[in-house]
């Protein structure tokens, strides 16, 4: 009786370092798809609102809608629309490079974000990325006004370690009062 092609190969030397081999790139297949699913889902595009030309407050009480909308007006001094400087390759897109470190860039969270009990009139949201590890935090300053553009005065906030360069951290800075616009003046990486 004859062998068929089957059982002469799999009885070969070939076998099994072939069969690891499709193994491992099934293994690596799936892996990929798995990241670029979590990826997908985890994508803030379907749950992104306009960039704002200046602050971006967010409401203390969320309205319930498929997308809240921040409300967002413009500020009377426009300090932190700072664009004159070429962007690092680093720099994410839609971010700005920070005047005072060339480490930091930001910009207003464009994704929905709400804001702690303790913050009753409301907060602004800033996205920091640093070229530099921050292991003692990143605190963002920014310039209040009232609706009617009168100054309100300077609120801080903070956001704990960015252990990693290039990781996102989500400052939040309390509003001095509802609908403030704001400017950001400072941003420190420690």
């Amino acid at each position: 009786m004859s062998e068929s092609f089957f059982t002469k190969w799999s009885t070969s030397r070939w076998f099994i370092p072939t069969l690891v081999g499709v193994i491992i790139l099934v293994v690596a297949a799936l892996v990929l798809a798995a990241w670029g699913l979590v990826s997908a889902l985890s994508s803030p595009s379907n749950t992104s609102m306009p960039t704002p030309t200046h602050s971006q407050p967010v409401s203390p009480t969320p309205t319930v809608s498929p997308s809240p909308t921040p409300t967002v007006s413009p500020s009377p001094s426009p300090t932190s629309t700072h664009t004159s400087t070429p962007q690092p390759d680093w720099v994410p897109a839609g971010y700005t490079l920070w005047p005072g470190d060339d480490e930091i860039s930001w910009e207003w969270a464009k994704v929905y974000t709400e804001c702690p009990p303790e913050m009753t009139s409301g907060c602004f949201v800033v996205d920091v990325v640093t070229a530099r590890d921050c292991p003692s935090g990143v605190d963002v300053t920014i310039d209040e006004f009232s609706e009617a553009g009168s100054a309100l005065g300077t609120a801080s906030g903070h956001f704990g370690s960015l252990p990693m360069k290039f990781s996102v951290g989500k400052v939040r800075v309390p509003m001095l009062e509802p609908n403030a616009t704001g400017d950001v003046v400072d941003i420190t990486c420690y």
